[in-house]
């Protein structure tokens, strides 16, 4: 793999509930912040997962925000 693609997991040990569908719609601006804007669209990988902070609220909000956001 290179840096034009990553897989993201939910590995299920660190303790919360999430929804990627959650992530993926409220949170994309985080991981874009990691992005450059060089023609190779580069991504900080190593930046990211030591200053990439995640605000997690109970997957019962993750699920309403979800129903509130989609059509």
């Amino acid at each position: 793999m290179t840096d034009d693609a990553y897989i993201l997991t939910d590995k299920r040990n660190h303790g919360y509930e999430i929804s990627m569908k959650w992530l993926a719609l409220t949170q994309g601006q985080i991981f874009s912040d990691f992005s450059s804007s060089s023609d190779n669209g580069t991504w900080n990988k190593t930046g990211f997962l030591k200053y990439a902070l995640f605000d997690i609220p109970t997957i019962s909000e993750q699920e309403n925000a979800v129903k509130s956001i989609e059509p």
